[in-house]
């Protein structure tokens, strides 16, 4: 039996009236690990050594400055008049502050192979929040 017989077995002759066609738990494809366990970023996370080192990590990359550079001929300086230094150096949104935000989306990053943020701009088109 090769693989295509083995799905096609499984899916085409199957009934949409069948409790093991909709039970996930009975399909078993998420348990071939060696322990027999299940685990994915929720269980993972609830152990400490995990929660600590992505903590950790992430708190220590978004401690780094991040600042906006100007280039002025041969040498570069920071270029705090921008209305984009703000929102990247100081306060994100009006509920957290650059760094926090930051932590959070290196944490997902970790955790969950991506992260997000909605970027908030005004009328003009200016950034105004993350």
């Amino acid at each position: 039996m090769n693989i295509f017989s083995f799905f096609r077995n499984r899916f085409f002759n199957s009934r949409v009236t069948d409790e093991k066609m909709w039970n996930s738990n009975l399909w078993r494809f998420y348990y071939d690990n060696a322990s027999g366990e299940d685990i994915d970023e929720t269980t993972a996370l609830s152990s400490s050594a995990v929660f600590n080192a992505v903590s950790l990590i992430s708190g220590t990359i978004a401690s780094l400055p991040l600042n906006l550079m100007k280039r002025q001929g041969q040498s570069t300086a920071v270029f705090t008049d921008h209305p984009l230094y703000p929102v990247l150096h100081s306060k994100a949104n009006p509920y957290m502050t650059s760094m926090s935000v930051r932590e959070c989306l290196f944490s997902h990053i970790l955790a969950w192979g991506n992260g997000y943020m909605e970027i908030v701009r005004d009328r003009m088109g200016q950034v105004v929040e993350m």
